[in-house]
């Protein structure tokens, strides 16, 4: 997902960060699911596995930024044809810092159609004060608290609850830590740190309905921070759907950059069935 290579001596931009930053996370993610494969073909870094997890499988990033040969058409066709041939949920991701407008264009005269978007969103990692005290916020170490952070994932985000061994097994990944958040002993919110570099991805961030507006999503960014920053990061970034970008931003976020999920139009259909 990385784009041109730079100078030694010159500072890595922050896209170039975010590129790898996010690649890195997805990659590993996607490795430890059932069946999880990545892939590298040409401009783009294709990911799949068994589940029905749609963002962990199709084409994570694909680099349009210099799209005008027929070559270019080619293996955009080519990773159309693996996709394709994928029998669980997919989607074809078009990132606006990599020619996205370009590629959400050549996407939608091959027939695809846009689902949804989200936004990049940085911060750099200093001190903050941290603020949302009462609740309890640890990380996960036992399979009962893995199945308790995987169930509200299930819930918040209405996933398929034959989903919950897979995510139970996110949670428990000792290079890549979740956290569950607790009031009188109950699971109430979730999220967790993803990668293992200079930039951290701040993931899977959840807060059961019965507990928003109460300050809890901040309170787990913060954690989720202060995790990143005694793991060596100096930045974490985050992808937002539109309703989440707010809380982000009240927090000090910065947009970098947005992505559109590009699906078959059967998809769509399926999903607004």
């Amino acid at each position: 997902m990385t784009g041109p290579p730079v100078e030694q001596s010159a500072p890595r931009t922050r896209t170039a960060r975010l590129d790898r930053a996010l690649a890195d996370a997805h990659a590993r993610t996607v490795a430890s699911l059932p069946g999880g494969e990545v892939h590298h073909l040409g401009p783009a870094l294709l990911t799949g596995s068994r589940t029905t997890l749609r963002s962990m499988n199709g084409v994570f990033a694909f680099d349009a930024r210099a799209f005008n040969t027929l070559q270019d058409e080619r293996q955009l066709d080519a990773c159309l044809a693996i996709v394709s041939t994928y029998d669980v949920p997919w989607s074809f991701n078009a990132w606006a810092h990599l020619g996205g407008p370009v590629l959400v264009e050549q996407l939608a005269h091959r027939g695809l159609v846009a689902a949804g978007e989200a936004t990049a969103l940085w911060r750099d990692l200093v001190p903050r004060k941290v603020t949302g005290a009462g609740y309890r916020i640890e990380v996960v170490r036992r399979p009962t608290a893995a199945r308790e952070w995987a169930r509200t994932l299930i819930e918040v985000f209405a996933m398929d609850p034959a989903l919950e061994p897979v995510l139970a097994g996110l949670a428990v990944r000792p290079d890549e830590p979740a956290l569950v958040a607790r009031v009188g002993g109950q699971p109430v919110g979730a999220v967790a740190v993803l990668g293992a570099d200079d930039v951290s991805e701040l993931g899977f961030l959840a807060v059961r309905r019965a507990w928003r507006g109460r300050g809890l999503g901040r309170r787990l960014a913060h954690a989720a921070e202060e995790l990143a920053a005694r793991r060596g990061s100096s930045a974490v970034v985050t992808l937002a759907p539109p309703g989440g970008r707010p809380l982000f931003t009240s927090l000090g976020y910065a947009p970098v950059s947005t992505v559109t999920f590009m699906v078959a139009p059967a998809a769509v259909m399926a999903a607004s069935a």
